[in-house]
């Protein structure tokens, strides 16, 4: 395994550590209990923030494993929960060690990093039930090497210069993990397991070929770590969260409004979804032409016009009835205003500065229809979530539109469209287990 070389003062107080907690563990045998205080006395000066602890915890935890001193060990690891906010480093030492001296139960409490020298933030009095999948995770991430510098920067924000630089710092983290992993490997190869220990073993050992999916199996049937992972799939496989997209489709009109004819038309939508239901702001405009020409009352006068046009704004609902892998069926209602732009002429053809003379009719409407969804891919990047789609949708729309004094223009109409959007979210409740 590869060591990184520390100064001769850093040595003298690892040394000073191991006899530390080797003297801790071995009164630990006479005596009930070791006060906080004898050992923060002891350790202060190198000790008295969680920074320094880790420091110096991730320094000598390799040494009281391969010189056997497991008292010490599991001396060292209840120091660093008690003086350190709960991360991945003592977490996965404490899991490791746990195992071995045969202590292990899921259960982690929050409860074992609160201490009076460092303020906590620990609000789980499950840490390993609501942790488990993003520790796993992080240990996955770090341990092939993708170290993120901000550890160092919050120590450097915080004025412990320790590591004193960044070479020292990954050269350390990166030390730690390969032990964490050597520590797993020789545990494997001394005993048997159960099997939730030795998956754990298997996957600290070798976190780049032990796959989560093996969770699923029946081995594991009634663990935390097994609920907590299909809980994790189902929100992953989800769909929900921000909706966008757009639509492309034909507007049909019936009863006398069917003057107009079939129309093109072209909308946008915004709004979210949860898991069973999904509203949508939709703008949009139908553009065109009349088969025939239309009687258009303005100022006292019946002008004529095959001129079209139209806008719709409106709020949609969807309720998911059925789903299954990639396809979805849904029910659809929705409310809004349209606004039919029925003439536009000028006063003079001839004159391109001459005023148009226009009109319009709006009606407020309601709508009821179905949806079927195909959910082209998914896709992840970092810890957003992607979800596309396209759906096929047909909605009845029932309106009251008036021309009064021209052509009768009452009526309702049908749209059917095709839509191209995605549902987005971000991962917030776990990780991406990659």
């Amino acid at each position: 395994m590869p060591h990184f070389t520390f100064k001769t003062s850093d040595k003298i107080m690892k040394n000073i550590l191991i006899a530390i907690l080797s003297l801790w563990g071995c009164t630990a045998m006479a005596q009930e209990t070791v006060s906080e205080d004898d050992i923060a006395a002891l350790m202060k000066h190198r000790m008295f923030s969680c920074f320094e602890v880790e420091y110096n915890g991730m320094q000598v935890a390799e040494d009281l494993f391969e010189a056997g001193k497991y008292d010490s060990l599991d001396a060292l690891v209840s120091f660093w929960q008690g003086h350190c906010e709960p991360n991945e480093r003592i977490f996965s030492l404490g899991m490791l060690n746990s195992i071995r001296n045969g202590t292990f139960r899921e259960r982690i409490s929050g409860s074992l990093f609160l201490s009076s020298r460092v303020r906590s933030t620990v609000n789980d009095t499950n840490l390993y039930r609501y942790r488990i999948l993003s520790m796993m995770q992080q240990y996955k991430e770090a341990s092939s090497g993708s170290l993120s510098s901000e550890p160092y920067n919050q120590w450097l924000r915080e004025n412990y210069r320790l590591p004193k630089d960044a070479t020292e710092y990954y050269n350390l983290y990166e030390n730690y993990y390969d032990f964490l992993k050597y520590m797993a490997r020789t545990m494997l190869a001394r005993r048997e397991y159960p099997p939730l220990e030795q998956y754990f073993l298997r996957f600290y050992a070798r976190p780049d070929t032990v796959r989560y999916a093996e969770i699923d199996s029946m081995l594991y049937n009634g663990t935390v770590l097994q609920k907590e992972y299909k809980a994790y799939w189902r929100y992953f496989t989800q769909v929900h969260g921000g909706d966008y997209g757009i639509t492309v489709g034909a507007w049909a009109p019936f009863g006398r409004l069917s003057v107009f004819g079939g129309q093109p038309y072209i909308g946008l939508n915004l709004g979210g979804r949860s898991y069973k239901a999904a509203w949508d702001l939709v703008v949009g405009g139908i553009a065109g032409k009349s088969p025939t020409t239309i009687a258009v009352p303005k100022d006292d006068s019946i002008y004529t016009s095959d001129h079209f046009g139209g806008l719709y704004i409106g709020m949609d609902v969807a309720h998911m009835m059925w789903r299954k892998k990639r396809h979805e069926f849904d029910i659809l209602w929705g409310v809004g205003y349209t606004r039919l732009d029925l003439l536009y002429v000028k006063e003079d053809p001839d004159d391109s500065k001459s005023t148009a003379i226009t009109q319009n009719t709006g009606s407020c409407y309601a709508n009821v229809g179905l949806c079927y969804r195909f959910y082209v891919r998914h896709s992840v990047a970092h810890d957003m979530r992607r979800h596309s789609y396209l759906a096929l949708q047909a909605r009845y729309h029932m309106a009251d539109f008036s021309n009064r004094g021209g052509t009768d223009v009452h009526g309702n109409y049908v749209t059917i469209g095709l839509t191209y959007g995605a549902y987005a979210h971000r991962m917030t409740l776990y990780p991406f287990l990659k």
